[in-house]
């Protein structure tokens, strides 16, 4: 994207499953820290910034910051 930050893509899982499975791991262990659970695996990316990414994004912000909520 050019933002000058890294991105990390997951790979496909079923994670609001993985994630219900921790949560019900919390609440059975009875301890006050969530479980140890393994990170997803995937891939990162790195990005030069790029200045004309920003000003395109504040060109955008600036012309829509002023909509009052509501209008389309």
């Amino acid at each position: 994207m050019g933002l000058g930050a890294p991105v990390f893509v997951a790979d496909p899982a079923g994670y609001a499953a993985i994630g219900a499975a921790r949560q019900a791991a919390w609440a059975l262990s009875d301890s006050a820290d969530p479980p140890v659970w393994a990170q997803a695996s995937g891939a990162s990316y790195d990005a030069l910034d790029r200045p004309q990414v920003r000003e395109r994004y504040a060109t955008v912000r600036d012309l829509t910051s002023t909509r009052e909520q509501g209008s389309a």
